[in-house]
Order: structure tokens, then C-alpha cells, then sequence
């Protein structure tokens, strides 16, 4: 089913965040990109813009090697091909059929749906909890998220990610304030809006979770789904790991790292992609593709 004009950008608007989200964290060389998006239809004519996204996400333990600068647009679709080929087979992100020249042309609804698969490939399925012993199921990823919500709020009897469920804040509200109660010690309001509104911003300053989506799309009559399972995937990772470390700091006699949680709004103003070179051990070992001959020349 086609996305109606309101949830298409919010969607857009959510994905922008979780990209920048993600380009505002280490690779696997400690490096942070300077790199942020606002317009998917545009930003990805800089392929080193998905190119820093894919080594974020994947930390690949091989090196990729990229054009840079890419100097023509065939060295742009050439690194979007190569980012691309290694997602499909390295990888293995089902259901990734979008093309470089469609990313490079910027086909919104292609783009949409390629990063949704990164999304449910890293920051749904590959972050499955499991108990030990336990087998990795090949479940849905509503149903993996819902079996984490359900767990930490058994009480609210959330059964989907629709907007009679989430509407009114109170599981939003109840979900953060299982984690910090004592900044959310009294009940939740009648005001929807008010309720997302305050989870978010408690999610985002004590927990570090990123406020990834508006108080006010939580509260539209068609709420995208897919929106609300990207917050829900990045609230779940951040207390994981941060339980994780907790763990691990018990377990060495080390006091638990502390993670800074700055507000996502001062994130946004870092929106405008800055382009900056990547490290020089990425740069092309081939020579660079010369343009081709317009359609005039090759008439000649």
C-alpha cells in the first residue's frame, strides 16, 4: 500500500535521523563522520555520504575502497554499486533490490525501502535478544519488538504499532519510565501529545536514546508504523548495551562507563551534509573512469 503524503514524510523524516544517528557513531577505526542528511532524494549523489553509513552499520572487517573524490557521476554510481554488492552478498540484506542509479536519481519510495531493510537487518534482527542457549528465530520484526515492549510494560497489553495503541503516550510514557522512574514518578497526563512529549525528551536526556520521531507524528491518526518500530529497535539497543556494560563493569570491578546523552535537538543543527575526505587507506586503487562521450561525440 502507497504511503499517504503525511506518513511518507514522516517516515522520510525518522530515517533521516536514524541515518544521522548512525553517522554520528564510530566506525570500526574509532572514526566519526562529518557526514549528516536532510533530503534522501539528494544526499545520496554523494556516495561517500552511504558509503560512511554501511561502514558504520556494518564495521566490516575488510576494508572497502571507494572512488574518493569521486570525480564524475559514473564514480558516484560506481560506489553506490560497490556499497550495494557488499550489503547483497557480504551482508546478506534480504530484499534489496534497489539500484545505484536509482539511489544516485534519487527514487524517494526505493530509498524508503532500502533503509527500512537496514533497519530490521541491524537494528532489529541482528540485535534479536536472546537467552543463552537460546536459538535466533527466524521471527517477524513487529514481533520481536512487541516481545521486548511487552516484557518491560506487561501491563499497558500492547499488541501492535498502531495509532489506538500509541496514540495517547501513555505506553511511550510507561515504557521510558521503566527505566528512570524516578524522573517520571506521577502518572501520565490526558494529553497525548504532552505524554510522548515528555517520554522523549527523559528517553533522550538520561537514557541517550535519540529522539528519532515527534511527539506530534506519535500522535496522528495514521501513525507510521515503521517509524515507531525505528524508535522502539534504538531505545532497545542503547539500554542493552548500556546494561551490557553495566555487566561488564561488574564483572572487572570497573565502574560503568558514563554514555553523555545530549539533547537530539542540538544533534539536528548538524543536519547540512558536510563533506569532509575520508581516510586515505579507503581511497581507489583504481584509476579513475574517464566521463563518458555525450551522445554528440560519439556521432563524430
Amino acid at each position: 500500500m502507497p504511503l499517504i503524503p503525511e506518513e511518507r514524510a514522516v517516515q522520510h523524516q525518522t530515517f533521516c535521523n536514524w541515518i544521522n544517528y548512525h553517522l554520528g557513531r564510530k566506525d570500526q577505526r574509532g572514526v566519526v563522520s562529518d557526514y549528516r542528511v536532510n533530503n534522501l532524494t539528494e544526499d545520496f549523489r554523494n556516495s561517500l555520504v552511504f558509503a560512511a553509513l554501511i561502514q558504520r552499520l556494518s564495521k566490516p572487517a575488510e576494508q572497502l575502497y571507494f572512488f574518493n573524490p569521486p570525480e564524475f557521476e559514473e564514480q558516484h554510481i560506481d560506489n553506490l554499486e560497490l556499497a550495494l554488492k557488499f550489503l547483497r552478498q557480504k551482508e546478506q540484506v534480504s530484499n534489496c533490490s534497489i539500484t545505484a542509479e536509482e539511489m544516485f536519481d534519487g527514487s524517494l519510495d526505493a530509498i524508503l525501502g532500502l533503509i527500512w531493510f537496514l533497519i530490521m537487518h541491524y537494528d532489529i534482527f541482528h540485535f534479536q535478544l536472546l537467552q543463552p542457549g537460546e536459538r535466533r528465530t527466524r521471527n517477524t520484526a513487529s514481533n520481536i519488538l512487541l516481545e521486548w515492549v511487552q516484557a518491560q510494560i506487561p501491563e499497558q497489553n500492547v499488541h501492535d504499532f498502531e495509532a489506538t495503541t500509541w496514540g495517547d503516550g501513555v505506553a511511550l510514557y510507561q515504557l521510558v519510565r521503566t527505566f528512570v522512574r524516578q524522573s517520571l514518578d506521577d502518572e501520565p497526563s490526558v494529553d497525548g501529545t504532552q505524554n510522548a512529549e515528555r517520554a522523549l525528551q527523559v528517553a533522550d536526556t538520561l537514557l541517550g536514546v535519540p529522539q528519532l520521531i515527534s511527539p506530534r507524528s506519535l500522535g496522528a491518526a495514521e501513525l507510521d508504523a515503521q517509524s515507531l518500530m525505528t524508535y522502539l529497535a534504538t531505545m532497545r539497543n542503547v539500554m542493552t548495551e548500556k546494561r551490557d556494560l553495566a555487566v561488564q563493569a561488574a564483572e572487572t570491578d570497573l565502574p560503568a562507563p558514563q554514555r553523555t546523552a545530549g539533547s537530539f535537538s542540538k544533534r539536528q543543527s548538524m543536519m547540512q551534509a558536510t563533506p569532509v575526505e575520508l581516510p586515505s587507506d579507503i581511497s581507489p586503487p583504481l584509476p579513475p573512469r574517464q566521463p563518458r562521450p555525450s551522445q554528440q561525440q560519439q556521432q563524430q
